[in-house]
């Protein structure tokens, strides 16, 4: 006898954030991400914008899972708030669940108690019966995947948020050798992402950073300042690239920048050698021209720290901006930060 599939969205269509995605079979339900979105300036006091989960938490018995595409919080923040109303195993890549707990601890909560399992992010395994194939894609966070789940119809297939970008390597290739794998079977569903559809061509990888700051770190007349959204780590990797290549020492802004990088180095990105690492204690003993500064945080976060710097306002008085000092902002406003953008 087939299956009986229900598929449904919670958040994330005709939208940008707050994607959570649920496929039932025969009863068994498989949350597809869980995310958050900003708020716009018509919310004032909201932190964050979030699916309702009332749905989840009333059919919590029959979660099997939740599964992670990537580490960025519109696809995975909302579980900072659901997880203990509705708690089951959560699914991703090393980098992915680790983007989680430090996005968990950032809004005050405690990842602890909470199941995790690693998978690679081209990987197959069982859940409650049924086979969940992770496959590798490209995006601007190390471990990104998409994910099909078998059923007797036929594959639902979620690509999650991707580019086709052949040049990329590691961390960051498309696993298109894996999608077709997948594709050798019947497929009942495709969920895909369909930013810019409407537009004929290509979208290109613009993630891609080193071109546009490239010269900057060269020939800076003192310290540079960048400002990076903590889960960008394409970005980041691109920036601790060029500091070693010009024989520049990275600065962590904050306890925040540190973490996340300690995070990352765990999961073996973002490596910093010891020569090209600098503390804010260390800040001093350098000419300003060997140092870049790295900002990064969550959401409209980073744009209240650059704020608070250039007023002169930041906690940290061993920071002060200069007249020499140049200021690269890489975090682009995205949806509902446009205020704290400009």
């Amino acid at each position: 006898m087939d299956s009986k599939v229900k598929i449904f969205a919670l958040g994330g269509l005709d939208e940008e954030g707050k994607d959570c995605y649920c496929v039932d079979v025969d009863g068994d339900l498989f949350v597809i991400e869980c995310g958050i979105r900003e708020p716009d300036k018509t919310m004032p006091g909201v932190d964050y914008v979030m699916p309702r989960f009332d749905y989840l938490v009333a059919n919590k018995s029959r979660i099997k899972g939740y599964f992670l595409t990537h580490g960025h919080d519109d696809a995975m923040g909302g579980l900072a708030y659901l997880y203990q109303a509705a708690p089951a195993p959560i699914y991703g890549s090393k980098v992915s669940i680790e983007m989680l707990k430090m996005f968990t601890r950032h809004v005050k909560k405690d990842p602890s108690m909470y199941e995790f399992h690693v998978v690679e992010p081209t990987s197959s395994f069982q859940v409650a019966g049924r086979t969940i194939n992770y496959f590798q894609t490209a995006h601007n966070i190390a471990g990104s995947s998409g994910i099909s789940i078998s059923t007797s119809l036929g594959n639902v297939v979620f690509v999650g948020d991707f580019v086709i970008e052949n040049a990329a390597n590691g961390s960051y290739l498309c696993d298109l050798n894996a999608l077709g794998k997948i594709a050798d079977h019947p497929t009942l569903a495709l969920m895909c992402e369909s930013i810019y559809a409407e537009r004929v061509g290509y979208t290109a990888p613009q993630y891609k950073l080193t071109p546009k700051i490239e010269d900057i770190i060269k020939n800076a007349p003192g310290r540079v300042f960048v400002s990076i959204f903590a889960s960008d780590l394409y970005n980041v990797s691109e920036l601790i690239s060029l500091a070693i290549a010009n024989r520049k020492r990275i600065v962590c802004y904050d306890s925040s920048v540190q973490e996340t990088l300690e995070a990352m180095q765990g999961c073996g990105e973002l490596l910093i050698p010891r020569d090209n690492f600098a503390s804010l204690d260390d800040i001093l003993r350098y000419k300003d021209t060997d140092l870049v500064v790295l900002l990064t945080g969550f959401g409209a976060k980073i744009f209240r720290k650059m704020a608070l710097l250039a007023s002169g306002q930041n906690e940290d008085k061993r920071i002060r901006l200069k007249s020499t000092d140049t200021f690269v902002v890489a975090s682009m406003s995205s949806d509902n930060t446009e205020l704290e953008y400009t």
